[in-house]
């Protein structure tokens, strides 16, 4: 018996252990891994080895990444119903812990202001109104399309402003929201218990957090949600147990889309 025990385990370990072949996550990144969406031929699995899986309740069907290789992402129409899905416990203690978010996602129409489209995040309830007023941690767009990172009731905004003083007539969300459509953009948000950082197509937007929102914020509970109100196309989802560094932002921003 003890015979049996000592053969099986060194096999359990190394299986377990192997980070070496994450597919399309650069070699220095591949043991940091805890999450891997490629969405290959419209696939929902983790590719990290982790197993966490999505679900796909409302049969949201894929379609070509910005690459143009066909069932390689996922489109959401930006109603309540469409939305990816997994279990959160996996992410238990991101908001005390070390890590960095990597996807791409293209937005698609022009939407109002006010409203909330959530690309990612971790929240007990689905009604979001406004970045992190419910979620424990969220990435999405929000006034005039921004990109926005939320965590422990605070937010950290993209630098996106370029025509809020070149429009007369001031329809300045109508502008910049048609100027963000129908691009890919690529976004990296990191965090180390404390501090917020995002990355829109590699440059690290200026280090201005703000509060968000009233209400309590749950530990440790809610799904993790992909895509649910969100008006467009994601692709390529990594999540890391580290903080990247500028060097590791620009790699991950400079990868060929991943369709095994």
């Amino acid at each position: 018996m003890k015979h049996n025990v000592i053969f099986i385990l060194p096999i359990l370990i190394l299986t377990s252990c192997d980070k070496s072949d994450i597919p399309c996550v650069p070699s220095d990144l591949q043991k940091h891994v805890i999450t891997c969406y490629p969405f290959s031929n419209g696939s929902l699995n983790d590719v990290s080895g982790n197993d966490f899986h999505l679900v796909n309740p409302n049969n949201i069907q894929p379609i070509s990444d910005r690459d143009g290789n066909p069932s390689c992402a996922y489109a959401f129409d930006g109603s309540s119903r469409q939305f990816l899905s997994r279990h959160g416990r996996f992410t238990d203690y991101f908001h005390k812990s070390n890590f960095s978010i990597s996807l791409w996602y293209k937005p698609l129409g022009v939407r109002d202001a006010g409203d909330y489209e959530l690309i990612l995040g971790r929240v007990s309830k689905f009604d979001l109104e406004i970045p992190s007023k419910y979620g424990e941690w969220s990435i999405g767009l929000y006034d005039c399309r921004r990109a926005v990172f939320s965590i422990n009731r605070k937010s950290q905004w993209d630098n996106f402003h370029p025509l809020w003083f070149s429009d007369p007539f001031g329809n300045k969300c109508e502008l910049e929201s048609a100027a963000l459509s129908n691009l890919w953009h690529h976004l990296i948000v990191t965090f180390d218990g404390k501090k917020r950082t995002l990355y829109k197509n590699g440059i690290a937007a200026s280090p201005i957090q703000e509060s968000s929102g009233s209400g309590s914020m749950s530990r440790n509970l809610g799904d993790l949600v992909i895509g649910r109100g969100f008006n467009g196309v994601i692709d390529d989802i990594m999540i890391f147990d580290k903080v990247l560094d500028q060097n590791e932002v620009n790699q991950l921003y400079n990868l060929t889309p991943c369709c095994l």
